[in-house]
């Protein structure tokens, strides 16, 4: 028929049933890869070290020599490097977990976000509580706010606090400039 093709040859097939499968096969031992699409909810490829498994829209599977995940949209997923050194976890669309080297990312959505980078005397670390709160901090500043009457700013320059409409001060690292309200 015109929708059927087959293609064989020692190491390579292709068949091909038109519109709908697509297959393709090449290469043996080591070298061989495949793929496999059946339009337009499975596609899946195999080779060279990787590996993607695709059930659209709610499955997806990926491998490969650095990077191993498994994705079932939207409620679940999960993966994590061959080295442990970066990983992701995602549970329901409202929890995200996010780690590679020295980051370290934390959402609960929409309300909290925790962002840590670096490590040591590098480390800076953000905190978020929608809408209220936010707090950041690291080796040479700090900054935090509680919406609408708290603030207070540090860096090597000043530090300064105010909360509304009741106080506010400022005053610089070595003093020569200063307010209080």
């Amino acid at each position: 028929t015109p929708f059927f093709w087959q293609t064989k040859a020692r190491e390579y097939q292709r068949d091909v049933l038109f519109p709908i499968w697509w297959y393709k096969r090449s290469g043996s031992g080591d070298n061989e890869k495949y793929s496999n699409t059946v339009f337009p909810l499975y596609w899946s490829y195999k080779g060279h070290g990787d590996e993607y498994k695709i059930l659209f829209p709610l499955i997806w599977k990926f491998k490969n020599p650095i990077y191993s995940s498994f994705t079932f949209f939207p409620l679940y997923s999960e993966g994590i490097s061959f080295d442990s050194t970066s990983n992701h976890v995602m549970r329901t669309p409202l929890f995200w977990h996010f780690q590679d080297h020295d980051n370290i990312t934390n959402i609960f959505f929409p309300f909290w976000w925790n962002i840590k980078t670096g490590t040591g005397k590098d480390l800076s670390n953000t905190n978020f509580i929608f809408p209220l709160f936010w707090h950041y901090k690291d080796r040479l500043y700090e900054s935090e706010a509680l919406f609408p009457i708290y603030w207070y700013h540090k860096d090597p320059s000043y530090t300064s606090k105010s909360i509304l409409p009741f106080y506010s001060s400022r005053c610089s690292t070595d003093s020569t400039h200063s307010h209080l309200m």
